[in-house]
């Protein structure tokens, strides 16, 4: 060995290094990646799951009472309007159908209010 110059084995990790250092930046950004990832699959879970609460809290009440309201119409509407960004397209032509037999329903006479066969 030559004065001056360093140690095979320094020289070695010396040139390692570099590659070690540009991997583990490497798996550290790739490991943000997946976790941001997530992060936003279980952004959109939690928004769809709070649309779904919303449309069956109105439904169930209405299910319960056997009434519409005016409120329960409008909320649905709020709930559906959302539903767009969200999901596919099943769920709006469902929910749309839902709010034409929604439609239907609420113009019914209730028992006892002139109903030929209540």
């Amino acid at each position: 060995m030559a004065s001056g110059q360093l140690p095979m084995w320094v020289q070695i990790f010396q040139a390692m290094l570099t590659p070690v250092v540009a991997a583990l930046a490497l798996l550290i950004g790739f490991l943000q990646w997946r976790t941001s990832h997530q992060r936003a699959a279980l952004d959109l879970f939690e928004r769809r799951m709070a649309i779904f609460d919303a449309i069956s809290c109105i439904i169930s009440g209405i299910v319960g009472s056997g009434v519409t309201t005016a409120q329960d119409a409008s909320a649905f509407t709020r709930a559906r309007q959302r539903v767009d960004l969200l999901f596919g397209p099943e769920v709006p032509a469902y929910l749309d159908k839902l709010m034409q037999h929604h439609g239907r329903i609420a113009g019914m006479p209730k028992p006892g209010q002139g109903c030929l066969l209540c």
